[in-house]
């Protein structure tokens, strides 16, 4: 199982509307907002959140998709997001606590490097058996991950050494780091 810990530094994003914040955290934060958030989430004032655009900069759609997070997560509805405000279900009387996100290497889907996604560059591929083992490492932080694709897979012709590619998560596992130790 791949392991990616979610360890960004604390976002403030109170003022996003009139002050954006832009780096590397914010683009991550974008990609699991768009991970959890469903096409039913709506904002403080009751439109509906629609998928941010990974840039890295958050604005006013952040910080609304942040709030509608934490609002569903029954997290403090402040718009500061720190190193875990992933929710762990399995683990409801746990709250505000850090923790480590899970991801199958099935459950990383492989994307062209203009396409929208956390960068990654290719460091090592593996062929064996029915699906094709591509170690990553992430730009934003160097963080490895591993990915599984299938053979005959469309994203099978844009993996390459050192290849630069986008990775999107189809499912993610929390766990609180006192269940994860």
């Amino acid at each position: 199982m791949a392991q990616l810990v979610v360890s960004m530094r604390t976002i403030d994003l109170r003022n996003a509307e009139l002050q954006p914040v832009s780096d590397d955290d914010v683009k991550t934060l974008q990609a699991l907002l768009n991970l959890f958030l469903t096409a039913g989430d709506v904002g403080e004032d009751g439109t509906p959140i629609l998928p941010l655009t990974l840039d890295g900069t958050a604005g006013a759609a952040t910080r609304q998709a942040t709030l509608a997070f934490q609002t569903a997560a029954h997290l403090a509805t402040d718009a500061i997001v720190g190193p875990l405000t992933l929710p762990a279900p399995e683990h409801p009387e746990l709250r505000d606590t850090a923790g480590v996100a899970f991801v199958r290497p099935h459950d990383l889907i492989i994307g062209d490097a203009r396409a929208e996604g956390l960068e990654a560059r290719v460091r090592q591929i593996f062929v064996a058996g029915p699906a094709i083992r591509v170690e990553l490492a992430l730009l934003a932080n160097g963080e490895m991950l591993e990915a599984e694709v299938p053979h005959g897979s469309p994203a099978g012709e844009l993996i390459a050494p050192d290849k630069l590619v986008t990775l999107t998560m189809t499912k993610i596992r929390a766990f609180p780091d006192a269940v994860a130790a």
